[in-house]
């Protein structure tokens, strides 16, 4: 016997699976949730309780075949934002650990690796400063416990540790480039210091300014 399965929409909004087919919550009353078929050219709508455990009114007829493997893809960006928000694993870690449960034969209907970190991201809660205006730890220390900041003053940040300083040593080819385009907030310019190091090209140094005169 199917069971409705209870999801969340990209909005945070109820969702629900059930029998092949995706509804999302179109209205709520007092007694009831109204859900409307995901596919907005189908007519298709049910009612549930307000807890959402059973049909008040069973679906109606649908316009189209059941697609099983679109609860996979929900199922999978629920999970990237419930640990994206609750965890402080890297991006990339959350990411390809829960794709590894992903099966075969839905992979191929994925969004892009782009599109599912930059998912991961937009939940990720907003990084506190201290009273002093100082980073917190988790943002001075690298995953080995490494100071992560070499220099802070009032005009930039220079993040990087003293294996990298080592690494870039090493490195007879340097490369140095500077965006505006993607810095933080209350920041004008983010300069990056590369190395080539093992007939690869890997990011070292990472400076912060605070405007173009620094």
């Amino acid at each position: 016997m199917n069971t409705i399965e209870v999801l969340k929409s990209t909005r945070g909004n109820p969702m629900i699976y059930f029998s092949g087919y995706l509804y999302t919550q179109h209205r709520i009353t007092e007694e009831k949730r109204i859900f409307r078929c995901e596919d907005r050219n189908c007519r298709s709508r049910c009612q549930t309780n307000i807890e959402t455990k059973v049909f008040i009114k069973e679906p109606t007829e649908h316009s189209h075949a059941p697609d099983p493997n679109r609860l996979h893809i929900i199922q999978l960006k629920n999970e990237l934002k419930e640990r994206s928000a609750s965890s402080d694993e890297g991006t990339a870690t959350i990411l390809f650990d829960v794709l590894r449960k992903v099966p075969l034969n839905v992979s191929a209907n994925l969004p892009t690796n782009e599109a599912l970190l930059q998912t991961i991201r937009r939940e990720r809660p907003a990084i506190q400063i201290d009273h002093n205006g100082r980073l917190p730890l988790i943002l001075r220390q690298t995953d080995r416990g490494e100071n992560f900041i070499f220099y802070e003053d009032e005009s930039m940040v220079i993040f990087t540790c003293d294996k990298n300083l080592l690494v870039l040593n090493q490195c007879k080819h340097w490369f140095m480039d500077g965006t505006f385009s993607i810095c933080p907030k209350n920041y004008y310019q983010l300069f990056t210091v590369h190395g080539m190091y093992s007939s690869q090209i890997i990011p070292l140094v990472y400076v912060l300014l605070i405007g173009k005169d620094t």
